[in-house]
């Protein structure tokens, strides 16, 4: 059995373009397209075209996702500090096994009290 399928000039050619350009709006970011409306983004990049920047795991305390010369990373609100805007700053620090628990707050061990745990009680 034989079959003979025959395209005028024109559906050839919006069947090559079907095939090489499938997704549209195009990948962003070094994406790849898998097929029409999915891409598979880089790491740090999401969202259907790979035009959201994504840090892994999010961005804590208020921080936000941003990409600095390709490299993706978290720009903190003040105070805190960290990949991922985790560790809060005690610009004082907190002695005595303190621990700063918000910035400039410190938690302080049974004994000790003071913005900075540095009075006895």
């Amino acid at each position: 059995i034989c079959f003979s399928i025959s395209f005028s000039k024109f559906h050839r050619r919006l069947f090559v373009i079907f095939l090489i350009a499938t997704c549209y709006p195009k990948c962003k970011n070094g994406g790849e397209c898998l097929r029409p409306g999915k891409c598979r983004c880089p790491p740090g990049y999401g969202g259907r075209y790979c035009h959201k920047v994504s840090c892994e795991g999010g961005c804590r305390n208020g921080g936000e996702c941003i990409s600095v010369n390709g490299v993706v990373k978290c720009l903190c609100a003040s105070g805190w500090t960290g990949s991922r805007c985790q560790e809060a700053i005690c610009p004082q620090g907190c002695r005595n096994n303190g621990a700063c628990v918000a910035p400039g707050i410190c938690s302080c061990p049974a004994g000790w009290v003071g913005g900075a745990c540095h009075l006895g009680k």
